[in-house]
């Protein structure tokens, strides 16, 4: 039984067809990306990790430009030594694809890094590399895809930025530059306040404020730091 693609191995028939499992193009070098044509197999191109492959094309910023977050959760708890992620909305990624995963709230917050994605079967992504760090299957685990552009260009006038941190999306600004990134005079690139929430003040009289947000979630009336978030402000009768 042969199914005919070079981009499958173990080919079995079932039902009177003839298919077989997707093999990985992963040749264990962390400065080339893998593609597989069904004619002729596996092939590599160079792609520094760091910078991307330049998929995603040339980027230029002349206005303000909220760039798009895309981002899934968890499905199952991630740990040290992993190969593969289960998440949630796996159509946002495809073999080839950077990612950042990362712990944003709660006891692991703060874990992340950049993952590499070579294959996608159904919820289940492949990652190029074993995790180093553990992520719990929570609303505060994000996996967020990382354009990768061929360059990035700020012009005058221009500003990069993302839309503000909602409790679930939001608030960071992650892509990849192959060729470069320029920031001419008068760009920028600016996340100035589109990270934790900070409290609400208190309505009426005798009312305290409520504490900002933080690694640590979101705060309550207490005038003490909630972990990195302020203190709420202290309501008082005339």
């Amino acid at each position: 039984c042969d199914d005919g693609s070079a981009c499958t191995d173990s080919d079995s028939c079932a039902g009177g067809k003839c298919a077989g499992q997707p093999i990985s193009c992963e040749d264990g070098d962390a400065c080339t990306l893998g593609e597989c044509d069904p004619q002729t197999g596996c092939s590599f191109q160079a792609a520094n990790p760091c910078f991307g492959s330049g998929v995603d094309g040339d980027l230029e910023v002349k206005g303000n430009l909220v760039l798009e977050v895309q981002a899934t959760t968890l499905v199952g708890d991630a740990q040290p030594g992993d190969t593969a992620l289960q998440v949630s909305g796996p159509g946002l990624f495809k073999s080839g694809d950077l990612a950042l995963l990362i712990v944003v709230q709660g006891k692991d917050a703060g874990n992340y890094e950049i993952v590499r994605i070579t294959n996608t079967q159904g919820a289940t992504l492949q990652l190029a590399a074993e995790l180093t760090h553990s992520y719990p299957s929570t609303s505060a685990t994000r996996l967020q895809r990382i354009p990768q552009y061929n360059s990035v260009h700020v012009f005058p006038g221009g500003t990069l930025t993302v839309d503000a941190w909602d409790g679930q999306n939001g608030g960071i600004l992650a892509f990849a530059a192959l060729g470069g990134l320029q920031v001419d005079d008068g760009g920028f690139i600016d996340v100035t306040g589109k990270g934790f929430r900070g409290g609400a003040g208190g309505v009426g009289q005798c009312q305290n404020g409520t504490q900002g947000e933080s690694w640590n979630g979101l705060g309550g009336n207490a005038q003490a730091a909630n972990a990195g978030g302020g203190g709420a402000g202290f309501g008082q009768g005339d």
